[in-house]
């Protein structure tokens, strides 16, 4: 009989955790799983750990040559074709799940059937299990996460925390597997929220996050290898939808280049005001947005902080100087420029409050808005 839940662990040298981790995943209230452990090439006696649970039989284990970070996707996708619950849930190989984590994910999904993806917060912990700050709920509008319209945000961050996850197995069939190594779930997560996928976040802390230096995700000495991972994910990815697909409620707006010319600068925006900055994509976005209207309000000033983000001091003040303004944010920032400071430049939202494909999506989700002013961009 096909369970209803795939609790899937990809895990390499973590027999110091794993044993708890599974305990947790075969001791939930929801008890219609499986639970497939795929070990990459652990030496640290991870695969005995796990065997110790082989008398239960919904857990399964797999051993494979090691594939390593840069492979990851691959060994998650064989995670994902080895399994077959209609619902699949990413366990990590450390982190300890609370007792109705799944019961309480599996209720929201069968109850809102429009509901594609289920993530939660998680009680943040280090190497010995001590409480550390950290949190996983997001600091924007949660209806724009269940609207179907968070593709554009998803370039700004991964806003959908992996191992919390719970999704129906279908969404595979609509955007396909996993691609990047490093970046494997945030791009997955990016093509699920451009696809129009539709997103729930619980508030409560249903797992146990380990935040420790031997994290595939948390360690410091893999943070540069991602950042550089992600940053060549987003320009690829970037490359592979339009301006429409990003933002489909342009086909709604009455000035359709217009409509364009806000999607792009909200993008390169979006790009900028990012704590991972990205001023090159954000450049291109904005030289796009200028061209399609030179006159929109805003799009001068964040063209100019791009430029001068990706070292052209000469043409930002150009930039700034052709707007002709008196005072307000491109005033303010010429005037920083020629001064020679090197912080405190301010962005701006494309257009005017009332922008039509700014309250076209604004109406999609309850109400969202961007400030006039976003704030102030530090270390350029």
């Amino acid at each position: 009989m096909t369970p209803r839940v795939s609790a899937v662990a990809y895990v390499h040298d973590y027999a110091r955790w794993v044993g708890e981790v599974v305990e947790s995943v075969l001791g939930q209230s929801f008890g219609d799983l499986e639970l497939f452990f795929l070990d990459d090439g652990s030496t640290d006696g991870t695969g005995d750990v796990v065997r110790r649970y082989a008398a239960d039989p919904r857990l399964r284990y797999e051993r494979q040559e090691r594939r390593g970070r840069e492979r990851l996707h691959e060994t998650f996708n064989r995670c994902l074709q080895a399994t077959r619950g209609e619902l699949i849930a990413v366990v990590n190989g450390d982190d300890v799940l609370a007792p109705d984590k799944l019961e309480r994910q599996v209720a929201l999904l069968d109850a809102r059937r429009e509901i594609d993806v289920c993530f939660h917060d998680a009680r943040f912990v280090d190497g010995q299990g001590r409480d550390v700050a950290g949190s996983f709920r997001p600091d924007l509008d949660l209806a724009l996460f269940e609207s179907g319209r968070l593709g554009p945000e998803m370039f700004d961050r991964n806003w959908i925390p992996n191992p919390t996850v719970v999704f129906r197995r279908e969404l595979i069939g609509r955007i396909g597997l996993q691609e990047y190594g490093w970046a494997h779930d945030y791009q997955f997560w990016l093509k699920a929220a451009v696809a129009g996928c539709r997103f729930a976040f619980l508030p409560e802390r249903l797992i146990r996050y380990r935040v420790h230096e031997q994290s595939h995700s948390t360690s410091s000495s893999r943070l540069s290898r991602l950042t550089a991972e992600v940053q060549r994910m987003q320009r690829e990815m970037r490359a592979r939808y339009t301006i429409d697909e990003l933002y489909p409620d342009i086909l709604f707006c009455g000035d359709r280049e217009r409509a364009r010319a806000v999607a792009h600068a909200d993008l390169g925006l979006k790009l900028l005001a990012s704590p991972d900055c990205r001023p090159h994509l954000a450049l291109a976005e904005l030289r796009q947005a200028a061209e399609l209207r030179p006159d929109l309000e805003g799009v001068r000033n964040d063209l100019a902080v791009a430029l001068l983000l990706t070292g052209d001091g000469a043409a930002a003040a150009e930039t700034l100087h052709k707007t002709g303004a008196s005072d307000g944010p491109e005033a303010r920032n010429l005037e920083r420029l020629r001064a020679g400071v090197r912080e405190g430049y301010e962005l701006m939202a494309p257009g005017d409050p009332g922008e039509e494909l700014l309250r076209l999506r604004a109406g999609s989700y309850r109400g969202y808005h961007r400030a006039a002013v976003l704030g102030l961009l530090r270390d350029v």
